[in-house]
């Protein structure tokens, strides 16, 4: 079982295979929480075509992934808003991994980064 001693983050491209799999994952989460059953690829699909993250990119936004041991396990997002504001979005961690401090250390890698970008309040 992964925990935070071991695992790395880092930022990427929301288009990137490694963000597309955890994203994929969250939606998935998501929609089959909101459906009381597993979701479906084209629910999934549907989902992210709906929701696209691509805000998430740099200059406006901030994506990060989780992984250890070369497995992508968690993410967490960060949009732009005005001024110094940023809205956090995409926080999520598989469910194998929950519980072992991952998601604190995406936020707090997320609000070290957007204390650089200027942002004050999220």
């Amino acid at each position: 079982m992964p925990d935070r001693s071991n695992t790395q983050i880092e930022p990427a491209a929301p288009d990137s295979p490694a963000a597309e799999a955890i994203l994929r994952a969250y939606t998935a989460d998501i929609a089959g929480r909101y459906h009381g059953r597993p979701a479906t690829q084209e629910e999934i699909d549907a989902a992210l075509r709906a929701a696209p993250s691509d805000d998430l990119a740099p200059p406006k936004g901030i994506f990060l992934v989780a992984r250890t041991g070369g497995r992508i396990i968690g993410c967490a997002g960060l949009r732009v808003l005005q001024g110094d504001v940023g809205e956090v979005k995409r926080v999520f961690v598989i469910p194998a991994a929950r519980g072992r401090g991952i998601g604190t250390g995406l936020l707090r890698e997320l609000e070290h980064r957007a204390a650089g970008c200027g942002l004050t309040r999220l």
